[in-house]
């Protein structure tokens, strides 16, 4: 009798074991599936937050180019400004000297520094376009 309580016993403790080892490996199986899923949940997560920010990067990169290009039309804006104001200022010099007497009209009475003066400005633009100046209707 007593052997086959021990033998009771033990086969009530061995069911209770494996009972416990089978619960044991359907908890397992559940974690591992949970852990699966939510590594797939994260995968598309950072799929979506790496799109998200590739396309946040190209619009400050779109941004930054448009910012840049505007930028670079000011500038040429500005210089083309100052180019057209220096060819009107060339102009305007060149009808003056144009329609200015000969040099030999200067009074002689005239500081030598006037003189100079107009005989560098009629140089300056004579080596700039020669060929808009007859020098022949110069008197030095």
């Amino acid at each position: 009798e007593e052997e086959e309580a021990i033998r009771a016993e033990e086969e009530l403790m061995n069911g209770s074991v494996s009972s416990s080892i089978t619960s044991g490996h359907d908890e397992i199986e559940n974690l591992r599936a949970e852990v699966e899923s939510w590594r797939s949940g994260r995968r598309l997560f950072d799929a979506q937050s790496v799109s998200s920010n590739i396309t946040t990067l190209h619009h400050d990169d779109v941004a930054q180019l448009q910012l840049e290009r505007d930028e670079a039309l000011e500038e040429a804006k500005s210089a083309n400004e100052k180019h057209l104001s220096a060819l009107k200022e060339i102009e305007k010099l060149r009808n003056a000297l144009n329609n200015s007497k000969p040099l030999e009209a200067i009074p002689e009475t005239a500081a030598p520094t006037q003189r100079s003066s107009f005989c560098a400005i009629f140089r300056f633009f004579q080596s700039s376009a020669p060929e808009n100046y007859d020098s022949a209707s110069i008197h030095y």
